[in-house]
């Protein structure tokens, strides 16, 4: 679920004023930042690896309630459970495309890295990435939180030949409590930068407002949300039922699946009326699986076997060239 870190650097999440883009790199900070401002724990800072990791390792498990397009499933980066709300079995197959798993010094691309924080990230931090490819320059504020310490940081970013602007009314701060405020009505901002500190109120959600005689600015952190309890997991065989990402292997699969690739569609496990369970692949074609032990069984008459561990689940033909079923939501 969703938390923001004990020590995080808060990006601004909005920029007015100007009509040139800012440079990609800026906008995509946005991004990252809000990454980090959401979910506890997360302490990487090099987020694009950390995703690559997560979707490409064959033993990580995804979690969601989503439909079988693959939708609203929760991937573990660097250990913490982030939610993606994006087809996670196009983005697989997408980074498997560009090489970036086979070997991992293949950093996945730009577009790629972009659309997957995208997905990541609150409406609210998506809104100021759009903000920030539209617009360049004008008043800006950011913001760094340790602990419930906020430090924002006001500035203005040069618009033209405007280099300033004076405030039109005191900050309005909404979660957060900022004594002494050194920045108030009538205050210069220009590119040099003022700060001023404040307290969180919990964890709440804090927002920032501030109004001059060029634009306005804002600033946004999520709330904290307690992450929720691990669920009890399931005895076997209830543990294989779920939705699946296939991985087809060189002979490829049904409906024309082309060999080495991930389809769209998953897989799934369900339970049967009287007991057992059956698999339905991404073709929608039907077979039980007969259990021989908890590591083995057989469907569509061929032999599989059945790897889980506490954060994944993997069926796996072992016939030549076979298919692989990774668990991707309980």
């Amino acid at each position: 679920m969703f938390a923001h870190p004990t020590v995080a650097a808060i990006f601004a999440l909005l920029l007015i004023g100007g009509s040139a883009s800012y440079a990609a790199d800026e906008c995509s900070a946005i991004l990252q930042q809000g990454v980090f401002n959401t979910y506890q724990g997360l302490r990487t800072r090099n987020l694009k690896e950390g995703f690559q990791e997560s979707f490409c390792q064959n033993t990580h498990a995804t979690r969601g309630s989503s439909t079988s397009a693959g939708l609203n499933v929760t991937i573990p980066v660097k250990g913490v459970p982030v939610g993606y709300r994006g087809d996670y079995g196009q983005t697989r197959s997408k980074i498997d495309s560009q090489g970036s798993c086979k070997n991992t010094s293949v950093s996945i691309d730009d577009a790629t890295y972009e659309d997957i924080l995208l997905k990541v990230v609150a409406p609210e931090i998506v809104a100021a990435w759009s903000d920030c490819h539209n617009k360049a320059g004008g008043f800006f504020i950011n913001g760094d939180l340790n602990e419930d310490v906020l430090v924002l940081e006001f500035r203005f970013r040069p618009s033209g030949a405007v280099s300033q602007t004076t405030l039109t009314a005191d900050p309005v701060v909404y979660g957060a409590t900022c004594a002494n405020m050194v920045v108030k009505k009538g205050t210069v901002i220009s590119t040099g930068k003022t700060y001023q500190d404040c307290k969180r109120h919990g964890a709440s959600a804090v927002t920032v407002i501030a109004n001059s005689t060029f634009d306005g600015a804002r600033f946004f952190i999520p709330a904290v949300v307690p992450l929720p309890p691990p669920p009890t997991p399931p005895t076997f065989p209830d543990a294989l039922v779920g939705n699946y990402q296939v991985r087809l292997g060189p002979g490829g699969g049904c409906g024309g699946g082309a060999p080495n690739s991930f389809p769209m569609r998953l897989a799934r496990v369900e339970k049967v009326t009287g007991g057992g369970v059956q698999a339905v692949n991404e073709c929608g074609n039907v077979s039980a699986i007969n259990i021989v032990s908890n590591a083995q069984g057989f469907w569509w008459n061929q032999p599989v076997s059945f790897n889980l561990d506490e954060d994944s689940v993997i069926i796996s033909e072992t016939r030549p060239n076979g298919n692989s079923w990774q668990k991707v939501q309980r």
